[in-house]
C-alpha cells in the first residue's frame, strides 16, 4: 500500500552511474533497532494533539506565501537536487557520483523501517482527516495507493507490539505516520554537513524545511515530520559506527569536498 504512482520516477531523480565500488552489506542491519518502540504514538482520533496537530497545517497554509506554497510543491520530490543550491549557486550532484551512489544506497536501506511505523499505526493522511486541508498541485494525488493494491502491511503484530490491527482494505491514501520525506530530508542534511561543514547550519536549515513543506502541503502533521526526524536522527548514529559504512562516507566525502574546491 505505499507504492505510489511516483515511486518508479522518484528513484530516477535519485539516479545515478554507481562509480563508487559501495560496500555490499548493509548499513543498518535488519532488525538493529525497535523502530516501533523507538517513536511515540501518533496522536490519537479526536484527542487534543490531533487537533493541535490540524490547527498548525491550517495555520501554515494560510500563513505561506505563493512563493512557499510553489516550494513546498517542488519539495514533494524525493531529489538531492533540492539540496544542491545550498553546496554551490550552479552544483550538481550528476558531477559526483559516487556521492550520489552513497546517498542512494543509504536511502535504500532506511526506507524500510519508516514503512513498518506507518503499518503500524496506519495514521490517515491530513486533508483524509479534515476537509480543512486542501494540498496545492498534485501533493494529494502523489500520496495515493494504486487502485486495487494489495493489503501489505510489514508491521510486527505479536503479542507484544503495540500496533494496530492489519486494515481490512488499502486505504485510498498511504499513511500519514512518519514523514519519508522528513526522514529523507533530515538524514541528507545530517550527512551532507558532516561531508561540508562548512555549510552546516545552512544544510540543516534546507532539511528541517523540506520537512516543513510537508506540512505547508497539507500532506503531513506536524507530529510526522518530527517523528520522521527522530528516526533519520537514531538510524543516521547507528550506521556511523558500521566499518563499511564509514569507508564509503569517506570515499563520498573526498569527491563532494574536491568538487566544491574544498580542502580534503
Amino acid at each position: 500500500m505505499r507504492r505510489l504512482f511516483f515511486v518508479p520516477a522518484l528513484f530516477l531523480c535519485l539516479a545515478a552511474t554507481e562509480a563508487l565500488a559501495l560496500s555490499g552489506t548493509p548499513y543498518l542491519a535488519p532488525g538493529a533497532f525497535d523502530v516501533v518502540h523507538l517513536l511515540p504514538p501518533p496522536p490519537a482520533l479526536n484527542s487534543a494533539a490531533q487537533r493541535d496537530d490540524i490547527d498548525a497545517i491550517i495555520a501554515a497554509q494560510k500563513a505561506a506565501s505563493p512563493e512557499r506554497t510553489k516550494l513546498a510543491e517542488e519539495d514533494a520530490k524525493v531529489d538531492l537536487a533540492r539540496f544542491a543550491f545550498v553546496l554551490a549557486p550552479d552544483f550538481s550532484f550528476g558531477k559526483v557520483p559516487d556521492v550520489t551512489a552513497f546517498l542512494q544506497k543509504v536511502r535504500r536501506e532506511t526506507t524500510g523501517p519508516s514503512n513498518i511505523v506507518k503499518d503500524c499505526w496506519e495514521r490517515s493522511r491530513p486533508f483524509v482527516a479534515d476537509n480543512r486541508v486542501h494540498p496545492p498541485g498534485s501533493m494529494q494525488r502523489d500520496t495515493a495507493n494504486r487502485p486495487g493494491a494489495a493489503v501489505e502491511n510489514s508491521a510486527p503484530h505479536d503479542a507484544a507490539s503495540p500496533c494496530l490491527p492489519p486494515e481490512a482494505s488499502t486505504p485510498a491514501y498511504t499513511y500519514s505516520y512518519p514523514s519519508g520525506h522528513s526522514t529523507f530530508g533530515a538524514m541528507t542534511a545530517i550527512l551532507l554537513a558532516d561531508m561540508v561543514p562548512e555549510k552546516r547550519a545552512e544544510l540543516f536549515q534546507r532539511g528541517w524545511d523540506y520537512g516543513r513543506s510537508r506540512v505547508v502541503g497539507g500532506v503531513h502533521f506536524p507530529s510526522d515530520v518530527e517523528a520522521g526526524r527522530i528516526q533519520a536522527t537514531v538510524m543516521t548514529a547507528l550506521m556511523m559506527q558500521n566499518p563499511d559504512f564509514k569507508t564509503d562516507f569517506a570515499a563520498a566525502r573526498a569527491e563532494l569536498r574536491a568538487a566544491l574546491g574544498l580542502s580534503r
